[in-house]
């Protein structure tokens, strides 16, 4: 990933004016409007200059990418997306959005940079959509700015309450079934400078406050935060205190929340790419939007992608999507039910038990066996088959029965029920911890001769070797000190696990 320059050029270098070019859109020969848009079409170019290995991976990528993913149905993930619009003054452009987002079936979608003012936003986006719009629009002093949410009517309905804040931050509090409390925070941050530095503090004080006010709640924070979040990651892998403009960074990854971005042959990709404006070259890109999402949410995360719209609509960004599945809202019943109707569950505490419970419990399944063989005599008219399920039913009712007289039990809501078994989740952490220690050997950084530091590795062997002791049959041999002769190994043996 190409370096963010500390001027970071952002899309406040490319504001609307008077000529939104970003507004222009895609020519093509269909005379309906209604369907004006093909989202299989390619945005053909000749570059002048030959691509880089990065630039034909990314072009790659998009063209692997350039699709829907109907596994993925409406029906069992929510689709959560943000997007640097760069202008949306238009109509065109916002009807070209709706199709956009009709085709990917988004239901929460983030808007950034629409440079709408007051008096525009009260007309955008035609009122028969199936989105509900909320905007935060752009300060009459500013030249970027305005953010929005588009929210489909199927989850409009759970919107509880929307906070806007100066043309920058737009709010949504969503209160799900089964008492789950969503927030998403939609952000949009000034770009790197120092004359912007109050006021990108107070955009970051702002949304750290209301990520604390919200402990309650599931909580995602999304938007273009024109700070590289490829760099903060090397500051973190390589044991450096990351400067204060990853201040929200820090304060996010320090809670736990996950960086959702998808990566390809060992490539994240870029959300930003400036491009020559004759040639279309590629001449920067950068890694700044993206959907932080929170610890509890993260077994419950499918998938991510970033998606090129330019089959719909030019943009110098390009738009993230998280898909996430709905059992974090079917999984949860509401409390005032559960204590009406006295819904809880008896789980057995096996790890209260000793041997000599055991023997009491084996001595009273026995005695429960005898009584149901009373109960329930056997008969010389019975098939073979039927004399077998009365056994099995015997011998089931006396296990169960002996069980709840002699094995302790606790009694659990079904709201307190695990989406994901502690198996699973263990293997979950671990193979986060195998994947996040394999980034530091990814094939740039091996180019850039960017090895771990001694104290990073060693902290890294150890989680490594204690993942390694818990799984039988793992024998892992990694070298103690990590060098130019040995990296290429240790990564295979790494991703060997």
């Amino acid at each position: 990933m190409i370096e963010q320059p500390t001027d970071n050029i952002s899309d406040m270098d490319t504001s609307d004016g008077h000529d939104d070019t970003n507004n222009i859109l895609p020519i093509y020969n269909n005379q309906s409007n209604t369907t004006l848009f093909n989202p299989y079409a390619t945005q053909a170019h000749s570059f002048n200059t030959p691509l880089t290995n990065e630039q034909f991976k990314i072009q790659r990528y998009f063209a692997s990418h350039n699709r829907q993913y109907n596994s993925l149905m409406t029906s069992n993930s929510i689709r959560i997306a943000s997007h640097n619009v760069n202008g949306l003054s238009s109509t065109q452009k916002q009807l070209a959005l709706i199709q956009a987002l009709e085709y990917k079936s988004l239901d929460i979608v983030g808007i950034i940079d629409t440079k709408l003012k007051r008096n525009q936003f009260e007309f955008a986006f035609p009122q028969t959509s199936d989105y509900k719009v909320y905007w935060s629009p752009l300060s009459e002093e500013s030249q970027a700015g305005g953010v929005g949410l588009l929210i489909h009517s199927s989850y409009d309905q759970y919107v509880q309450k929307v906070t806007k804040w100066k043309g920058r931050l737009i709010i949504a509090d969503l209160f799900m079934k089964g008492r789950q409390r969503l927030r998403i925070i939609n952000a949009y941050l000034h770009p790197l400078s120092s004359a912007n530095n109050v006021v990108r503090a107070e955009i970051v004080t702002e949304i750290i406050a209301r990520i604390k006010e919200a402990s309650s709640y599931q909580c995602i924070i999304m938007g273009d935060f024109n700070t590289n979040l490829d760099d903060f990651h090397d500051y973190i892998e390589q044991g450096r205190k990351p400067p204060t403009r990853y201040n929200l960074y820090k304060f996010l990854d320090g809670r736990g929340y996950v960086d959702s971005h998808p990566t390809f042959e060992d490539l994240t990709i870029p959300t930003f790419i400036r491009k020559d404006a004759n040639t279309h070259t590629p001449l920067h890109s950068t890694r700044i939007d993206t959907i932080w999402i929170s610890p509890t949410l993260l077994p419950d995360l499918l998938f991510t992608e970033t998606w090129d719209t330019s089959s719909f609509y030019n943009s110098d960004h390009y738009m993230v999507i998280s898909y996430i599945s709905t059992s974090f809202i079917a999984g949860a019943l509401s409390e005032a039910r559960l204590k009406q109707k006295k819904e809880k569950r008896g789980v057995f505490s096996y790890d209260k038990m000793n041997n000599e419970k055991w023997e009491a419990f084996s001595l009273d399944t026995d005695r429960m066996i005898d009584q149901q063989i009373t109960k329930f005599p056997g008969s010389s008219k019975s098939s073979i088959n039927n004399d077998l399920n009365r056994r099995w039913e015997i011998f089931q009712t006396a296990v169960i029965k002996a069980a709840k007289n002699k094995i302790p039990r606790s009694w659990k809501s079904p709201a307190t029920r695990q989406r994901v078994s502690d198996d699973l989740l263990k293997v979950y952490k671990h193979l986060s911890t195998i994947n996040r220690i394999l980034q530091r050997f990814s094939n740039r950084k091996l180019s850039q001769l960017h090895l771990p530091s001694h104290s990073v590795w060693q902290n890294n062997l150890y989680d490594l070797n204690r993942i390694s002791d818990q799984y039988e049959g793992w024998n892992l041999s990694l070298p103690l000190l990590l060098d130019l002769s040995n990296c290429h190994q240790t990564k295979s043996d790494i991703a060997s696990l």
